[in-house]
């Protein structure tokens, strides 16, 4: 029985989605979500608002493309929220990047908050900071500095791993073209 029980202990173990790490980045990322929109209502935004207008808060002159990269999120879907993010008079598209070329594209259209985005982002930064600092309760700096260390060195491999590259490709990290 003694041999049994070894040679079972050396088999790997069946995948188990529950050890997936991609899984609890996601439940991470939809509690998250519902933890800063429920914070963020007062204000009338909704986290990913939020999210946009910290990257476009930090870097001004994005176009739709590039914003909806940072942001993690579909460009139609950042499209759309732009315009609803004009419509309540918080960004803006201007009419030509900060080298002076004009585009007729919208998509391509260098975004920038008005004054009353700059006054939304300040008013919501504290209450995301303060939610952060909820999450990070209990853990040393060094502890947070490894931990998001060991995200950063995991999502570089997540990047790297285009399945139809092969090991050491330096094209890997490429995005898959769609169909």
């Amino acid at each position: 029985m003694a041999k049994a029980r070894l040679s079972t202990a050396r088999r790997p173990q069946a995948f188990d989605p529950g050890d997936w790490p991609i899984a609890w980045m996601a439940r991470a990322e939809r509690q998250h979500a519902r933890n800063a929109t429920a914070l963020l209502a007062p204000l009338g935004m909704h986290h990913r608002e939020f999210r946009l207008l910290a990257f476009l808060g930090q870097s001004e002159g994005l176009s739709v493309g590039e914003l909806a990269d940072l942001a993690v999120l579909e460009r139609p879907t950042v499209s759309k929220m732009v315009d609803r993010l004009q419509l309540e008079g918080w960004m803006e598209r201007t009419v030509a990047d900060p080298n002076g070329n004009q585009s007729a594209d919208r998509r391509r259209s260098p975004l920038a908050l008005t004054a009353l985005g700059r006054a939304k982002l300040a008013a919501a930064v504290p209450i995301v900071e303060a939610l952060f600092e909820r999450y990070r309760e209990g853990i040393s700096v060094d502890q947070q500095a490894h931990f998001v260390a060991e995200l950063k060195d995991f999502f570089q491999r997540v990047q790297a791993a285009n399945p139809g590259a092969a090991p050491g490709d330096p094209d890997a990290a490429q995005k898959p073209r769609r169909r």
